[in-house]
């Protein structure tokens, strides 16, 4: 990141991305792609069909580092936030995971065959530890959250948070990069050095995950429950 600058609607997408590049984290989750020009953050989001206020409360967390108000709560959309979760899942699951383990084995090469199984069954746990995360948000914690969009809640359990249930995972990763750093027995180091650098992205995108889990989105369904309630 380069500087906290505030955006808006108004400024060049391009602007926002050259200054901190994990909105690119953002765009990928929410479904946009790239080749915008000098097209306004507005223009990008419509033309993708994303929520632009969902998007620009998702981005001035990353940027600004704040916590959401209470009216970017009001503000972000709730099925714009279940999307970019969904896709989430499908990016960790259907290749980040898959190709840094793939990688990882590539750059091992044949240097100590018994620590390599070591490197990849802690990693295969990982992995494991996401799946049952992403199996518990698709059977229990997403049906309700859609459910409760429809207001039609009644009979529907209402699910425990799902934020603080990644902050073990984010660990295993820095634990498994502060390991291959310690440990990795081959003095070829640029293979190794672009699985720990691919490592240090996926904690940052896993940590943007969990913050709106655990932040943003836990926040708009109080404040959606409290709504139905009141016009019941």
């Amino acid at each position: 990141m380069k500087n906290k600058v505030k955006y808006g609607a108004d400024d060049r997408m391009c602007d926002l991305v050259e200054n901190d590049y994990r909105v690119l984290m953002v765009m990928a989750r929410l479904g946009m792609g790239l080749g915008f020009g000098d097209k306004t953050v507005g223009e990008v989001c419509s033309e993708c069909g994303v929520d632009v206020d969902t998007f620009s409360v998702i981005v001035k967390m990353i940027v600004e580092g704040d916590y959401p108000s209470d009216s970017d709560i009001d503000r972000v959309s709730l099925s714009t936030l279940m999307a970019g979760l969904n896709r989430a899942h499908s990016y960790y699951l259907d290749f980040r995971l898959p190709e840094i383990r793939r990688q990882l084995i590539k750059a091992w090469g044949g240097s100590d065959e018994d620590l390599l199984r070591v490197m990849v069954d802690y990693f295969d746990e990982f992995v494991n530890d996401v799946r049952r995360h992403v199996q518990y948000e698709d059977e229990v914690f997403f049906p309700y959250v859609c459910a409760l969009e429809k207001g039609l809640t009644a009979g529907t359990r209402r699910p425990d948070g799902t934020g603080e249930r990644q902050d073990p995972m984010i660990a295993r990763l820095g634990e498994m990069r502060r390991l291959l750093v310690k440990y990795y027995p081959s003095r070829d180091t640029n293979s190794m050095n672009e699985v720990l650098l691919d490592l240090g992205i996926c904690e940052q995108a896993m940590e943007l995950h969990r913050n709106v889990e655990n932040v943003l989105l836990p926040a708009k369904i109080a404040r959606v429950e409290r709504e139905r309630k009141e016009t019941q």
